[in-house]
């Protein structure tokens, strides 16, 4: 249940982590302080392990291109709509909205399991 009428769902915010690339847009917004431009959410997704697997390939323009264009008609709207991010596209810069929080919670929790889960594992 939430907290206040203004928090979104457990479940809308699981959905909206369900791709990779929304959790790396995510963790790079909580890094930074500031906003950031969409050419630097699609370097740090390129830069991503799961895009480089072992380091096998280097990132090109092309691949910041497909990157950008994923970001601009998929994964921004996404998040703007959820009120995760704000997106000005005049400046093509993209910043923290008030979701931001409870859906950067989430995520830390979900990682923290994962990790816990690893390590038992191992």
């Amino acid at each position: 249940m939430p907290d206040s009428s203004s928090d979104l769902p457990t479940e809308a915010a699981l959905r909206l982590l369900l791709k990779e690339e929304r959790r790396r847009v995510i963790r790079t917004l909580a890094e930074r302080q500031r906003e950031t431009t969409v050419d630097q959410l699609a370097a740090a997704l390129c830069e991503s392990p799961a895009a480089t697997p072992r380091g096998s390939r280097t990132v090109d323009e092309g691949d910041l291109d497909d990157a950008v264009l994923d970001l601009l008609h998929v994964h921004i709207p996404v998040l703007r709509d959820g009120d995760v991010i704000v997106y000005d596209p005049q400046q093509e810069t993209v910043r923290r909205g008030e979701q931001f929080r409870p859906v950067r919670n989430l995520l830390a929790a979900i990682d923290a399991h994962r990790d816990g889960a690893l390590t038992d594992t191992a």
